[in-house]
């Protein structure tokens, strides 16, 4: 054999070893995750936002191999569990559930915190905001509701979270129809229920997911909702652009780290939270409760961020103004 082919053969043999005996464990640089991970809900218990974040976290732990906590912190619009969460070391071992909330409170003033300071994991799905009345109001639909109020300017309250989007979605509505509407502003969907529930207010933006218990006891009825179109989970619930509203709005949620984590953990959990959205039993627990699975990876969520901030940004200057 000749020189030039015993290195030929020397140098295909050195190249084509590491491949062959390569297993994933050799290539995986980090080895995580080895103990538990916590979500942190940004929001008390029983919102949109921990309970999407509970379901999720039911999948998410037999894919990851590790148990997943909720840690409920709420105030502020959504910004002292981010800004807690923030504290953080970058490690992956705590994760942030965010929705537009986080992005409104960059934008509003209120969370001393910027976008650049989160490395996306996944956007996890949509789902709408809800009006809301007492199920014994005199209303069935938002054109009576905003007739009543137009002849009673000022009469009539809503129940808001200030800073966000259920905050937005009404300022918008009295803009849109000529109509002065008085604002409430407890903490969370669980608090702005309450206050209907308890008849402090008129009326209430909240969620199918927050609000299921009361819609079913027939203690509240929906009035419209901000999809674009009717939603099969509610399909006898008008929405806004039916009733002569011209508001569309999609509220979307998912999960973030710490910038600066690294970006195998990164993978890895979105890996993890890929695998659970092509779950149909997942897929219809959260679908009853009107949120549409809806995935988007690490990079599309980046994009989407970066492409929703301006509109954020004058949604927030709606409220502010």
């Amino acid at each position: 054999m000749s020189l030039k082919r015993m290195v030929i053969i020397t140098v295909v043999i050195g190249l084509l070893t590491p491949l062959v005996f390569a297993t994933p464990e050799a290539e995986k640089r980090i080895d995580y995750p080895t103990k538990a991970i916590t979500i942190v809900v940004p929001w008390s218990p029983g919102g949109v936002s921990d309970i999407r974040a509970r379901i999720m976290a039911e999948y998410a732990e037999e894919i990851l191999g590790q148990p997943i906590a909720i840690q409920n912190i709420g105030g502020a619009s959504g910004t002292v569990g981010t800004e807690e969460a923030l504290r953080a070391s970058a490690d992956g071992y705590t994760v942030i559930s965010v929705d537009d909330a986080t992005w409104f409170g960059i934008h509003s003033g209120i969370g001393d915190y910027t976008m650049d300071d989160f490395a996306p994991i996944a956007m996890m799905g949509k789902w709408p905001l809800v009006i809301a009345a007492r199920g014994d109001a005199e209303w069935d639909n938002m054109v009576e509701f905003v007739d009543a109020a137009k002849a009673n300017p000022g009469a009539y309250s809503f129940a808001i979270t200030a800073g966000n989007q259920s905050h937005m979605v009404p300022v918008e509505i009295g803009r849109r129809t000529g109509t002065q509407f008085n604002f409430v502003a407890p903490q969370g969907d669980t608090s702005r229920n309450a206050a209907l529930l308890a008849g402090t207010v008129d009326a209430a933006m909240t969620y199918v997911s927050s609000g299921k218990e009361y819609l079913e006891a027939g203690e509240f009825k929906l009035l419209a909702h901000t999809f674009p179109e009717r939603h099969p989970a509610i399909p006898d619930v008008p929405t806004l652009v039916e009733q002569e509203i011209d508001l569309v709005y999609e509220m979307r949620g998912g999960f973030v780290v710490k910038a600066d984590t690294d970006s195998e953990i990164i993978a890895i959990l979105e890996s993890a939270f890929r695998q659970i959205s092509m779950n149909s039993e997942l897929q219809q627990r959260l679908d009853d409760l009107t949120i549409t699975t809806e995935f988007m990876d690490a990079q599309e969520t980046a994009d989407y961020l970066a492409e929703i901030d301006g509109q954020i940004a004058e949604f927030a200057a709606i409220i502010t103004n």
